[in-house]
Parts: C-alpha cells; sequence; structure tokens
C-alpha cells in the first residue's frame, strides 16, 4: 500500500500543477490502496491557505481518495477551525484534539474554538 506524499494530493487538487497529469494516472493505478500518515494531511492545511483553497473542502477530499492513518473527525475539525475560526492549522489540531478537555496555553486563538484553556502566563 503506497504512502502519499502532500504533493501527490496538491496535484490532484490544483488544475494548474504540472504533476497533476501523472498524479492522476498513478492514483488510477493505486486507487483503493493508498494510505497518508496525519502530518500530510496538516501538510495539507497549510498549503490549502497558500493556496487559497477551502481547507474544510480540500481535507474532505483528501480522505475520500486515501486512507488515513489516524483519527479522520479530528482532521475534519480542525480543517473546520482553520476555516471559520481562522486558526493556524496547528491551533486547530490541538483545538480538535482537545475534545472538550482543559488546554494549557497562552495562545488565546483556542478561545475562538470554545477551548477551555489553563492560561499560561509570563511571570515577573
Amino acid at each position: 500500500m503506497p504512502v502519499v506524499d502532500t504533493d501527490f494530493l496538491v496535484a490532484l487538487f490544483r488544475e494548474d500543477d504540472g504533476l497533476g497529469e501523472h498524479a492522476e494516472e498513478l492514483y488510477r493505478e493505486h486507487e483503493g490502496n493508498l494510505v497518508a500518515p496525519p502530518y500530510v494531511l496538516l501538510e495539507l492545511l497549510f498549503v490549502s491557505i497558500d493556496y487559497s483553497m477551502d481547507p474544510e473542502r480540500v481535507v474532505a477530499n483528501a480522505l475520500e481518495l486515501v486512507e488515513c492513518s489516524h483519527d479522520e473527525g479530528l482532521l475534519l475539525k480542525a480543517a473546520h477551525f482553520v476555516k471559520e475560526m481562522e486558526m493556524t492549522p496547528l491551533d486547530a489540531v490541538v483545538a480538535a484534539f482537545s475534545d472538550g478537555r482543559r488546554v494549557i496555553s497562552s495562545d488565546s486563538a483556542l478561545d475562538r474554538a470554545g477551548v477551555e484553556r489553563i492560561e499560561l502566563k509570563r511571570r515577573g
């Protein structure tokens, strides 16, 4: 079962990507047998911002094409936070992972996602 990298998924989603044609051929050849580590999908969130692509749509589409070795719901929730709460992908993953648990952090961006935060403050 081949593991995909982010550039493969981006090539499938961007019409003007020079790797697109070959990516489509490889997808057809390995369809149903592709896996992506969660870090590739996290990187895809960053790339979606860079290319002005809808992060929710991009992650949902990727999860239809490849098997993910992690909780798909977490990644979709993080994509929602990126889009709707204007969070960075890493903050969004922390918020999604918290799943109702409090998070120790100084980052107020988590508040936008309704995360209960134990505020980390500078001393002195």
